[in-house]
């Protein structure tokens, strides 16, 4: 993920020079991975950069190549989507132990479903989400790649390992640049937490050849969804029922996310999402 190799870059930009295992995000990523654990990380690009050439994908797939740790290594073709349900229904499930898996573009993009807390709880949302706890255990690195951080659910908030924010362009003098933050919550502030999210270090990383297999089938990818029709439009058979919705609240809630991000996620009231948890407690 980190350019071994920008020596001579490093000193003309008077850029740090990093190596991947020696920072702060691979030291967090190894003893995450190495306790049998997922690691989820979340980049998206600040508002100072392009965004559409912020380089988030370049990243997203050379961490990927950098983190995967299965046998038979990363491939975009099997380990990388842009829709919600395939990352559910196909990918999660079926993937291999030690697997790195990249979510591209979940604020939705045309052809896609997505985990956008803006258009609403979908049928394929929440299996996405379920997908992701039910698999913790299966020790994967989840790179979920979206346009702003606040536009995925705060559902996923709790279980963000590590947050890169993209601060530099790869054409900026400087760049490419991200920084690596990771949440906090304030977990006595059970109304209204405060979410915290210090930074530790800045990282950069290198441009992928232009023949790299990953990323041309990263970019394949996107050019087939622009030629399908938006599935994420909330219609009625992709809306959650009212049993399903109450039963995630409460599975969310024994899990420790807080009433009023499950009010809001949810569009109900808090007192609504006091009384489900107690009707699920009875």
């Amino acid at each position: 993920m980190i350019d071994p190799d920008a020596f001579e870059r490093a000193l003309d930009s008077s850029q740090p020079i990093l190596d991947w295992p020696e920072t702060k995000l691979h030291a967090r990523w190894e003893k995450k991975v190495s306790a049998n654990n997922d690691f989820l990380m979340v980049i998206s690009p600040s508002s100072r950069t392009s965004g559409s050439g912020s380089g988030k994908t370049t990243l997203a797939v050379t961490a990927a190549q950098k983190m995967d740790r299965s046998e038979s290594g990363f491939d975009a073709e099997t380990k990388a989507t842009l829709d919600a349900g395939d990352l559910a229904y196909q990918i999660l499930p079926n993937i291999e132990s030690g697997s790195a898996v990249i979510f591209d573009e979940a604020q939705g993009a045309p052809g896609t479903t997505s985990v956008n807390s803006r258009r609403g709880m979908t049928a394929e949302a929440l299996a996405a989400i379920n997908a992701i706890l039910a698999n913790r255990d299966k020790n994967l690195t989840l790179i979920i790649v979206v346009q702003q951080l606040a536009m995925l659910d705060k559902l996923l908030y709790p279980m963000i390992d590590a947050w890169l924010l993209i601060t530099a362009d790869p054409t900026d003098p400087n760049g490419p640049e991200a920084t690596y933050h990771t949440l906090t919550t304030d977990d006595y502030d059970l109304k209204d937490p405060n979410i915290k999210t210090p930074a530790h270090e800045t990282l950069t990383w290198s441009e992928l050849p232009f023949d790299d297999d990953d990323y041309a089938e990263m970019e394949r990818k996107k050019q087939n969804a622009k030629r399908k029709p938006s599935s994420d439009d909330n219609k009625p058979d992709d809306a959650l029922t009212p049993r399903a919705r109450n039963r995630l609240i409460a599975e969310r809630a024994e899990a420790g996310v807080p009433q009023m991000a499950l009010a809001e996620t949810f569009d109900i009231s808090q007192p609504r999402v006091s009384q489900i948890i107690k009707e699920y407690e009875a």
